[in-house]
C-alpha cells in the first residue's frame, strides 16, 4: 500500500484558487476586466496542470508531491510577475526585424510579447498559450499563407473561453485583401506605411474590445 503524502499550500494560493473575491483590493477602482480575466485564466491553467500532475504513477508519491510543489511555486511567481503586465501579444512576421521592433516597443509600454516567423510555429504557440492580441503579417511569405493562418487562428480561438483580438499588418492597401481579412474574422487591418509601428502600438494600448 502506497504511503500517504500531505501537500501544504500557503494561504495566498488557496485564496486565489478558491475565490477571486479574496483577491480584490479595497479600492474597487483598481480592479479592471483584464486583471480579473487573467486571474480566471490563471486558475483554469492551475487546475488543468494539477490534474495532469496528479495522474502520474501512484507508486511514486514523493516524486508526485515534489512535482506539485514545484508547479505551485512556479504559478505563484508567474502570478506576481503578471500583475504589472497589460496583456500578452503574439507577433507573427517572417521578417525578424519586424518582430524585434514591435516586441521591443510593446514591452516598453507594459505588454508581454511572444514572436514567431512562420505559420506552423505560430499555430502551435496559439494552441498552447493565452494571448490578448495577435499581430500577424498577411504576407508570410504570400497572402495565401496569411489567409490560412488567419483561418486557423479563428478556428482555434472559437474553442477558447476568452476573446483574442487579431490584427492584420500588411504593406498592401488592396480593398479585396482588407475585405477578405474582415470576412475571415480579423478585428482590424493596418497598412505598413510611415511610422506604422507606432500606430500599431497605440492601437493595441488603447484597444477596447
Amino acid at each position: 500500500m502506497a504511503d500517504k503524502v500531505t501537500i501544504e499550500l500557503d494561504e495566498s494560493f488557496l485564496k486565489k484558487f478558491f475565490g477571486l473575491t479574496d483577491q480584490l483590493l479595497p479600492d474597487m477602482g483598481d480592479i479592471t476586466l483584464p486583471v480579473l480575466k487573467r486571474q480566471v485564466l490563471s486558475i483554469e491553467e492551475e487546475i488543468r496542470s494539477l490534474k495532469e500532475t496528479l495522474q502520474m504513477d501512484t507508486k511514486k508519491p514523493i516524486a508526485k508531491a515534489n512535482k506539485v510543489k514545484e508547479l505551485v511555486d512556479s504559478k505563484k511567481r508567474a502570478s506576481a510577475d503578471d500583475e504589472s503586465v497589460k496583456g500578452r501579444v503574439l507577433i507573427i512576421d517572417d521578417l525578424g526585424v519586424i518582430t524585434y521592433q514591435l516586441s521591443t516597443m510593446l514591452r516598453r509600454t507594459g505588454f508581454e510579447c511572444v514572436t514567431s516567423n512562420d505559420i506552423v510555429g505560430a499555430i502551435d504557440l496559439f494552441k498552447k498559450n493565452h494571448y490578448d492580441f495577435v499581430l500577424m503579417d498577411l504576407f508570410i511569405p504570400t497572402q495565401r499563407e496569411g489567409f490560412i493562418l488567419l483561418d486557423e487562428l479563428r478556428k482555434i480561438s472559437a474553442d477558447k473561453p476568452y476573446k483574442t483580438v487579431i490584427g492584420i499588418m500588411s504593406a498592401s492597401n488592396k480593398k479585396e485583401y482588407k475585405l477578405a481579412c474582415s470576412q475571415k474574422g480579423s478585428d482590424f487591418y493596418l497598412e505598413k506605411t510611415d511610422c506604422w509601428q507606432d500606430d500599431v502600438c497605440k492601437l493595441i494600448e488603447n484597444y477596447e474590445s
